[in-house]
């Protein structure tokens, strides 16, 4: 049967795309970009441990390699992925409509740019047109009330929020949490506010109170 590798350099032309696609993965999952902004950016969104996103990030990787995409358009696109993920994850949204979703995201994607269109202005309508589905990306009103109510001590990804939040203060040479050394403190005692003295004590934004920090 003809399946069109049986033709003269098919084969090595297919080889040589695996071992492409195959560096793509390396480069989001193992660390391997050389690139550093691009480094620490996928290095945050694989700490959300959201692996059916990693189709769509070898989408731009071949996209970019390919010089469809400029090197300020792939970032961009990956930090609204990583805010995409993140703020679905506050919000407690469903993840099992992202497979198929992110699967047309690529196709749609992909007719964009050989139809000679901005990649990175389709791909943020895209997910702005989701708005009221559960493929949303959550706004910042449903995002502020989810956060503010979240019980982050439970929450699995709170140790990214609070060295996302940590590195947010120190963008030139942000501190390394990757290698084990920091963990989530209790400020004040982990019922505190359970207690009639310390709501006295804090007064009416006892609420307010953070209690929760790296060291």
């Amino acid at each position: 049967m003809d399946n069109g590798y049986d033709k003269p350099g098919q084969m090595t032309e297919l080889l040589k795309e695996i071992r492409r696609y195959a560096g793509h993965y390396a480069c989001i999952t193992a660390g391997a970009c050389e690139d550093k902004e691009l480094r620490v950016l996928l290095a945050r969104i694989q700490k959300l441990d959201v692996s059916v996103v990693n189709p769509l990030l070898m989408s731009f990787f071949e996209d970019y390699v390919g010089d469809a995409l400029s090197h300020d358009d792939f970032a961009s696109m990956l930090s609204t992925t990583e805010s995409y993920l993140f703020r679905r994850s506050v919000c407690d949204v469903a993840t099992n409509s992202l497979n198929k979703f992110f699967s047309s995201v690529i196709a749609r994607l992909n007719a964009v740019r050989d139809d000679g269109g901005n990649i990175r202005e389709a791909y943020e309508a895209i997910l702005l047109g989701e708005e009221g589905t559960e493929r949303r990306m959550p706004s910042d009103a449903e995002f502020e009330r989810a956060l503010r109510t979240r019980d982050c001590y439970a929450f699995k990804r709170g140790f990214y929020l609070l060295t996302t939040l940590e590195n947010s203060y120190h963008t030139k040479d942000p501190p390394d949490f990757t290698g084990g050394a920091f963990t989530i403190e209790h400020i004040m005692p982990q019922n505190a506010l359970a207690s009639g003295e310390w709501h006295k004590m804090f007064g009416p934004d006892c609420e307010r109170a953070g209690c929760m920090a790296m060291s």
